[in-house]
């Protein structure tokens, strides 16, 4: 009969000689396999993180193990403490054995955490002209722009909420601990909201579309509390806070980029992002002209339209490289 994995709880999967096997690298061809198992029952995998602290805490002669996974644990115990001869490895539990336990109890705590939970960053990247959304550990979901990288230690997560962004990426967080974004030109703090962070060569600017945020800026010491509907910028020590319609801004993952009195050279850079240009040639003149206005990211011949025909300049793309001149 097929165990029900769903109503396991944390004692079952100590008890469940499959879960030992796997754990131990002994996959019998029959045995579930357990990582999908963890994506169709997520309690699952938590009861599987406590079971882990339990044994983390074991003491062996409580343990309801079978002979064989005892001699395993054993064994282990034995090869890192290097005490006794193997003969004699169920003889010894007195006190003055379970410090060592304790240690050995330890390691084994991170061979089983190797194999079930994995360490180390998760980096995630995007190229130019591509968008990426994905769920985190905590629930939360990421939304990146274009040429845009992200990263953050899945091992950790939901004890500390914390990211690295470089690019664009809009956040939906779920409530819990702090929730911090860290780029180079600063971070932000929530507890759980909606917010888009964009920072990019030196200029970084925070909309906050739910909840509340915290910003703080490298080059400033004031500290910035957005409520919806509210952004701030920050370039070159130059700072300001705004309101904006959280209704009327459609944002780059609408397939929306807006502008506001910006120069045309990061105008035109965002461009290249989500059309994926090799290059742009334009004039240091061009590249100080203002512009405001929007242009569309799944559309080129009418996000050209949008930037060229107001600021009345030709835009030639030609072996993937814009040219812009005057009409």
């Amino acid at each position: 009969m097929n165990k029900d994995y769903s109503k396991y709880n944390w004692q079952n999967l100590v008890e469940d000689q499959q879960f030992l096997d796997w754990l131990q690298n002994d996959v019998k061809p029959m045995h579930p396999n357990w990582m999908e198992l963890f994506q169709q029952y997520p309690e699952l995998k938590i009861q599987a993180d406590q079971a882990i602290e339990f044994l983390n805490q074991l003491k062996f002669k409580d343990l309801a193990l079978n002979t064989k996974a005892q001699t395993m644990l054993w064994e282990r115990i034995e090869s890192s403490i290097q005490i006794g001869e193997k003969t004699n490895k169920f003889k010894l539990f007195g006190n003055y054995i379970w410090p060592y336990v304790a240690a050995a109890s330890i390691l084994l705590v991170i061979l089983f955490k190797s194999v079930l939970f994995p360490t180390g960053n998760v980096d995630l990247k995007t190229d130019f002209a591509q968008k990426l959304e994905k769920s985190l550990p905590d629930g939360s979901k990421i939304e990146m722009n274009a040429g845009s990288t992200l990263s953050y230690d899945e091992s950790t997560f939901k004890e500390k909420r914390l990211l690295k962004l470089d690019g664009e990426a809009y956040f939906s967080v779920q409530k819990g601990s702090d929730f911090s974004v860290n780029t180079t030109s600063g971070t932000v703090k929530v507890l759980g909201t909606e917010f888009n962070v964009f920072d990019r060569e030196g200029r970084m600017e925070v909309h906050c579309y739910s909840g509340r945020v915290l910003v703080q800026f490298n080059n400033s010491k004031e500290t910035y509390i957005l409520q919806a509907g509210e952004k701030v910028n920050n370039f070159n020590t130059e700072t300001t806070k705004q309101e904006f319609s959280t209704l009327e801004l459609k944002m780059w993952k609408d397939g929306f980029i807006y502008y506001e009195n910006a120069d045309l050279t990061d105008v035109l850079q965002e461009f290249k992002r989500q059309y994926d240009l090799k290059d742009i040639n334009l004039s240091q003149e061009l590249g100080k002209l203002k512009y405001t206005g929007f242009f569309k990211t799944n559309q080129r011949e009418e996000a050209i339209q949008s930037i060229s025909l107001p600021m009345q300049l030709n835009f030639e793309i030609k072996e993937g490289i814009l040219t812009v001149t005057k009409k």
